[in-house]
């Protein structure tokens, strides 16, 4: 059983999982121990086992028994191969020591000893570091360059492992760094004894405060360069007016300057994991969660925990953006091209479809076949579409001096060919179809995120949790004061949607298109007496091409009712 590979890595898992148990966690340790007495070189994956160890250490870093019991196992570890020391420098180990070190003074046995192994090997660690960069740089090199390949011959990737190797790189994408690697201690603002409670990974048990309203807050300090990809807090109903409502979050680079506000969040009574920060662009040393209210008008505050979540600590952002930044390269590339063919002869435009078709479908087609994560997937997408699209949209609404646009060329002989396209197999028909099948990609196919943002205000609960008061001595503190304050309410930000250049630009054009149509109808039949019969069938005409060419987004219903109004007035 000790050989057995399987049970092993289930312990790991056990581990993992039951951090916050002390009896699971000594249980554990104990079997690990009796694995080690029977240890092999290369039969059991030990290097997993140091990572879930540390963090258990760290958890329990006030218990001086479960703190020794990790410190001699590890110091075994390390004893046995300096392999095991290499990882152990890589994933903290020596900060987690001198912690140790600060809490327990020279009490601990080995504690020492494992040091100065771990320092003897950090000049390991640096150049298994150096030499994996290396080695990784280069591999991404060589992808890199047979993906290119693989676009201008449209030849297979035929290099073995290549599928194995790419998927690796991309699954990094839905990897976070974990907590407890993302900041390096924690400070409250009073109660300072309980301020472990946010950090035990039991849901039940609190960090309370103890001050007047709006005092209360968490300082977490950042570990260097660690920049937030989520930010959370705990929190409880149960709590009643403990419980949070309103909470800033502030961000400074030292303990005297954090000032400045990241965001306000309106905490729901009926909340219990609140996140408050997600995907900064820049790293702050020192992250403030500020209880500005409380619940029903309550003075103190509780808080179950706080979760963060780093950036990925994988290749992945590397290639992602050596990959993207390739791929818009080759592709702007090509729009120009096709732009400039476009300027010389508008009836060009007729090609775009073949040829950005076939770009997306080869994209689509490697995205399937290597990108299984789908942000991977999805940051390619945009960066075609942004390489592509984007521009030839640009150059093909763009009007020179008093001549019209290639699309507004193009949309015009749309509508001119419209009765004789009715002919099926003519020419006017043939045309029309390749100019919707143009018209249903560019507006169709967009990758283009929508960004929208809601604040939803308190909802005020019924009643207080008035015997949990009563039994904290805090029946004056935390009382109903709804009566004597007035309530406050936060109006609700409608989601803001973020329209598309691309459309936008083909909406414009087709508002042009309609204007022109329109002006030319009324300087020729605005005397006639069925002029009103006309103007409806001319409307008529218009609505049933736009709803052919772009659907019934709302844009182009837009573009036609200004279109006409720009015309009448």
């Amino acid at each position: 059983v000790t050989h057995s590979r399987d049970t092993y890595q289930d312990l790991v898992r056990l581990m993992e999982q039951h951090r916050a148990d002390r009896a699971v966690q000594l249980s554990i340790l104990r079997i690990l121990n009796k694995f080690l007495d029977n240890y092999q070189e290369d039969v059991l994956p030990w290097h997993e086992s140091i990572e879930p160890c540390l963090s258990s250490m760290t958890a329990f870093i006030n218990d001086r028994e479960v703190v020794q019991l990790f410190i001699r196992f590890l110091y075994r570890l390390a004893s046995l191969n300096k392999d095991y020391t290499v990882v152990m420098c890589r994933l903290g180990t020596k900060e987690a020591l001198v912690k140790a070190l600060d809490k327990h003074s020279t009490n601990l046995l080995l504690v020492t000893e494992l040091r100065d192994l771990i320092t003897d090997c950090e000049k390991y660690a640096s150049l298994y570091k150096k030499m994996t960069t290396s080695v990784l740089a280069g591999c991404i090199q060589m992808v890199l360059g047979q993906i290119e390949e693989h676009r201008r011959s449209h030849q297979p990737i035929n290099i073995p492992f290549f599928d194995v190797f790419l998927r690796n790189l991309c699954q990094g994408s839905s990897v976070e760094l974990k907590e407890d690697k993302c900041w390096e201690k924690v400070e409250v603002s009073s109660n300072h004894h309980r301020a472990n409670k946010l950090t035990d990974k039991n849901p039940k048990t609190y960090w309370e405060s103890n001050g007047c309203t709006g005092s209360h807050f968490i300082n977490i300090y950042m570990h260097k360069g660690v920049v937030i990809r989520q930010l959370a807090i705990l929190v409880a109903s149960e709590d009643s007016s403990y419980m949070p409502a309103r909470i800033l979050v502030l961000g400074g680079d030292d303990p005297t300057n954090i000032n400045t506000e990241l965001n306000t969040v309106n905490v729901t009574p009926s909340a219990s994991r609140v996140v408050l920060l997600e995907n900064m662009t820049r790293f702050w040393s020192i992250i403030q969660i500020r209880v500005k209210r409380c619940q029903q008008g309550g003075i103190d505050t509780r808080v179950h925990g706080f979760e963060v979540l780093g950036p990925k600590p994988t290749f992945w952002p590397v290639f992602k953006e050596q990959l993207c930044c390739r791929t818009y390269l080759f592709y702007s590339t090509k729009a120009h091209t096709w732009c400039q063919e476009v300027m010389e002869d508008k009836t060009q435009l007729l090609q775009l479809f073949n040829k950005l078709n076939s770009a997306l479908r080869h994209e689509q087609m490697f995205a399937d076949r290597f990108l299984p994560d789908a942000e991977a997937a999805e940051a390619l997408g945009r960066t075609c579409w942004e390489a592509l699209i984007t521009p030839i949209v640009h150059s093909i609404t763009l009007s020179e001096s008093s001549a019209s646009s290639p699309l507004s060329w193009l949309l015009s002989e749309y509508l001119d060919n419209a009765e004789s396209a009715r002919r099926c197999k003519s020419r006017a028909a043939i045309f029309n179809s390749r100019v919707r099948r143009l018209t249903h990609l560019l507006v169709h196919v967009d990758t283009s995120r929508a960004d929208s943002e809601e604040l939803k205000p308190p909802v005020k609960s019924k009643g207080l949790n008035r015997s949990k008061e009563l039994k904290n001595g805090k029946e004056g503190k935390n009382k109903d004061n709804a009566a004597a304050s007035s309530s406050s309410s936060s109006s609700s930000a409608k989601p803001k949607v973020k329209s598309s250049s691309s459309i936008a630009g083909i909406a414009l054009c087709w508002q042009g298109v309609v204007q022109r149509q329109v002006k030319k109808f009324l300087e020729s039949s605005c005397s006639l007496p069925d002029f009103v019969e006309r103007y409806r069938t001319l409307y008529l005409r218009l609505k049933n091409a736009m709803e052919e060419l772009f659907g019934q987004q709302t844009a182009f219903v837009l573009a036609l009712r200004h279109g006409f109004s720009a015309a009448l007035l």
